[in-house]
C-alpha cells in the first residue's frame, strides 16, 4: 500500500521544484472539526496525510499533478460553503448531474458528505464520498465541484487512489512545464482521471 510519505518522497525526487512546498502537520482539533462537519470518522489514510502536511505553503503549487492539497482550513471553508449552497436550495442544479458508473454516486450537484482533498482553485475537487449511491462504496474517491456535473469514481478507497497516483508518477505520459510543474497527458488532472475511469 502506498503511503502519503511514499508519494511525497517520489514527487520531490522527480520534481525538485516541490521540495519544501508542503506545510507543517495539522493539529487534532482541525481534523475533529472536519469529522464533525461530515458527521463520520475520517479514514486513517486521510488522517496520515494531514499528520504529515496541512496543505501547501504556496497557493498555486499544484503538488499533485497540478492540483493542490487543500489545507484543513480550506477544507472546512469549502464544507461550510457547500452546506450553505445546499441549504439555500440547488434550484435544478442536480438535474443535469450524472454518475458515470451508474448507481455508484448520487446524481447531485453538491452533498454535505463529499470531503474535498485536492482542488484546482476554480471550485473543482477530487475527494471522498461518504454518501455514495446504492452501488457505491463508503469513502470512494470521486470528482465534484462547480464545473463537475458528471461524476466518476476514480478509486474505491483513498488507499486505492494513493496506489493509482503512485503508478501514474511512473508514467511515460508525464510532462514538465517551464516552472517545474508536472501534468499527466498534458491536461487537467481531473479530466485525465475521467478518461482513465472509462477504460
Amino acid at each position: 500500500m502506498t503511503t502519503w510519505n511514499d508519494l511525497t518522497n517520489k514527487i520531490e525526487s522527480k520534481f525538485p521544484t516541490f521540495l519544501g512546498a508542503l506545510s507543517a502537520p495539522t493539529d487534532t482539533n482541525a481534523l475533529n472539526e472536519i469529522s464533525a462537519l461530515i458527521e463520520t470518522s475520517l479514514p486513517e489514510t486521510f488522517l496520515n496525510i494531514y499528520r504529515h502536511s496541512d496543505g501547501e505553503k504556496l497557493r498555486a503549487t499544484g503538488y499533485v499533478f497540478g492540483l493542490s492539497l487543500l489545507s484543513t482550513e480550506k477544507i472546512v471553508h469549502e464544507l461550510k460553503g457547500w452546506r450553505d449552497v445546499i441549504d439555500q436550495g440547488l434550484d435544478g442544479l442536480s438535474d443535469s448531474c450524472t454518475s458515470h458508473q451508474e448507481g455508484k454516486i448520487k446524481c447531485e450537484y453538491a452533498n454535505t458528505k463529499w470531503l474535498p482533498l485536492l482542488g484546482d482553485w476554480s471550485g473543482n475537487f477530487i475527494g471522498l464520498d461518504f454518501d455514495p449511491g446504492p452501488e457505491g462504496k463508503q469513502g470512494q474517491v470521486i470528482n465534484f465541484g462547480r464545473d463537475e456535473e458528471h461524476k466518476y469514481v476514480f478509486a474505491d478507497s483513498l488507499d486505492e487512489f494513493m496506489d493509482l497516483l503512485d503508478r501514474l508518477l511512473e508514467s511515460a505520459e508525464i510532462t514538465i512545464d517551464e516552472e517545474g510543474g508536472y501534468a499527466y497527458q498534458e491536461t487537467h488532472f481531473i479530466d485525465a482521471l475521467k478518461e482513465l475511469a472509462t477504460q
